[in-house]
């Protein structure tokens, strides 16, 4: 929401401004939102006078939040609640008294409230402020643009969406240019303090970011999820900073460097894992329980494909375009990606069709496993389970690090050792990253490329019996 949106008109035709107090602040405010009169009748000065008013306001909300912080620990509580209210009363007197004056600058002095001191950095005046929108509606602003790119997927809207709740929950919805490294730093500390997957716990519904913080929770967030959120912020930022909202990413190079565990560092398979896998009767036989028991390993090994786009295919991915057939990844009905670049063509191996894969699809209805129920928006939740719980330690694997994902990394070595270029390597498993590849490919290469490429994965783990 923009500062302008707060301007109203008393009923003789002053123009006033009402600032919603953040979170952490109200429970020691006897109100929840502040009104400043702007003591002018006319709508540009009433603006500029909006704007200024916001940018201290923003300033001192952010200082009182800090020290109440700092302080709560030390001083009763009623104690904390008096300094609050003297400070933000003692600046409405002084909004006050410079726009009955008309000074374009406004001082506040240190102040010592009940015997504790606090003071803040001078304001700048209105002509070098920022002047920005609020965190929520730059956070809009930024997320509408990526949406209307196509850059992100209808997962990412909804991871990302959270996060940018999450900033606001933590900073409050203040004025972006308002931010700095303080808050910046401030915004990492509580992450790091927040438990591992809050929202599903029950025990911290209706409960504040503050009090969540306060129970001390003994499993907190993983790094993974804590620079997922400092790299989104960092994300909005740039894009404030671009678009001259804010002046800088103070969020940039916040995020913790991260060792990742054996469990994290997949494996690709061996030549003795795959006679392993597919060594069992199920594939000398081609009898099995389950269509995806038999299929959806054979389709990690020969595709590279997520394990979630496999177990979401339908009758309708498996084209022929020419003489090659292929697997769609995409989009359509309740189907989800990771991000664009997953949307791709991946032309079948003819192994796969050797073994009746696109007879297997053309007799399908539907989706090709409907065994594989949606579990929290994706399909691959029994097929993970039967395959790292069950199927790969029947196969006698114990490695904790080979898992379904390790196809992927199989895939793309063998292409790689046989000379396939990267950046067809990244067409046909959908990399995103540019350290992983370079950029997007999907529709940078024919059916025909892709195919001979994906024809170099000289694979022949088993013979059928």
């Amino acid at each position: 929401m923009r500062n302008t949106q707060y301007l109203q008109r008393s009923p003789y035709n002053v123009y006033y401004a009402r600032f919603k107090l953040p979170q952490g602040l109200s429970h020691y405010y006897d109100k929840k939102s502040i009104k400043v009169s702007l003591k002018t009748r006319q709508p540009t000065e009433a603006k500029i006078r909006c704007y200024l008013a916001a940018g201290l306001l923003q300033s001192k909300f952010n200082d009182l939040m800090r020290w109440s912080t700092m302080n709560e620990p030390q001083f009763p509580i009623e104690q904390i609640r008096a300094v609050i209210r003297e400070e933000l009363e003692g600046l409405l007197v002084q909004l006050k008294d410079n726009f009955n004056s008309e000074k374009g600058t406004i001082e506040i002095t240190p102040r010592k409230v009940n015997g504790v001191t606090h003071t803040e950095p001078q304001p700048e005046s209105l002509q070098n402020q920022v002047v920005g929108p609020q965190l929520s509606s730059l956070i809009s602003d930024y997320a509408q643009e990526k949406i209307r790119s196509g850059i992100w997927s209808q997962r990412t809207q909804e991871d990302n969406r959270y996060i940018g709740e999450l900033i606001i929950k933590i900073l409050g919805d203040v004025g972006a240019a308002s931010i700095g490294f303080d808050e910046a730093r401030h915004f990492k500390k509580i992450l790091m303090a927040l438990p591992a997957h809050m929202t599903k716990n029950e025990q911290y519904k209706g409960m504040s970011i503050d009090e969540i913080v306060a129970t001390e929770p003994t499993q907190t967030m993983s790094i993974t999820t804590i620079n997922r959120a400092l790299g989104v912020a960092a994300s909005i930022w740039e894009y404030g900073k671009k678009n001259g909202y804010v002046k800088e990413n103070y969020f940039k190079g916040l995020q913790l460097p991260k060792h990742k565990s054996a469990k994290e560092e997949r494996l690709p398979f061996s030549d003795s894992d795959l006679k392993l896998l597919f060594g069992t009767e199920m594939y000398h036989t081609g009898k099995y329980q389950k269509p995806f028991h038999y299929w959806i390993p054979l389709l990690g090994l020969y595709t590279g494909c997520r394990l979630n786009e496999l177990c979401s295919l339908t009758k309708n991915d498996v084209v022929q375009e020419g003489d090659i057939w292929y697997i769609s990844i995409n989009e359509a009905g309740e189907k989800r990606v990771k991000n664009k670049s997953s949307i791709r063509k991946v032309p079948l191996h003819s192994k796969l069709a050797e073994l009746g894969f696109i007879e297997f699809a053309k007799s399908s209805h539907g989706r090709l496993f409907p065994e594989l129920k949606k579990v929290k928006d994706n399909y691959s939740h029994y097929a993970t389970k039967w395959f790292c719980r069950t199927y790969i330690k029947k196969c006698g694997i114990d490695d904790t690090r080979k898992v379904y994902h390790s196809f992927r990394h199989t895939v793309a070595q063998r292409l790689t050792n046989s000379n396939v270029p990267r950046e067809i390597v990244g067409a046909i498993l959908g990399h995103h990253d540019a350290s992983q590849t370079t950029g997007r490919y999907g529709d940078g290469f024919s059916l025909q490329i892709l195919k001979e490429a994906i024809e170099k994965l000289n694979i022949v783990p088993f013979k059928r019996g």
